[in-house]
């Protein structure tokens, strides 16, 4: 699955999400993980989807969280959940441009350690 088509379902849980379990997210404030390397400028889309993260991608989030253009992408991308044209502002984030390849790999340790947590239909 190419990073684009990711960052579409990205938002599609994003926001079915938000819409769906009742748990405030108007106010994304960042989340810290079990070190201050690991945080996340909100939540990616739910609790259990973030200690996911950061048991399992801890080394993904602390570089893209070094690396300037990736944490402004992430947090750009996580300030869109539950907006109504989610997808769209997501996209918007990227400026037309490619993922930041920290993003890439933090989106790419998402989907291989914690897929059924953070990325499971909604029902």
């Amino acid at each position: 699955m190419t990073v684009l088509a990711r960052i579409a379902q990205l938002a599609v849980v994003l926001s079915a999400v938000a819409c769906s379990d009742g748990e405030d997210r108007s106010a994304p404030t960042s989340t810290p993980g079990p070190n201050r390397a690991c945080t996340l400028p909100g939540t990616y889309g739910s609790a259990a989807c973030d200690q996911c993260l950061y048991a399992r991608c801890c080394a993904e989030l602390a570089a893209c969280n070094a690396d300037g253009e990736c944490a402004g992408t992430l947090a750009c991308a996580l300030d869109c959940e539950g907006t109504p044209a989610t997808s769209g502002c997501v996209f918007a984030c990227f400026n037309g441009e490619e993922a930041p390849s920290a993003m890439v790999a933090v989106d790419d340790c998402s989907f291989d350690e914690c897929e059924s947590v953070c990325f499971s239909p909604v029902e």
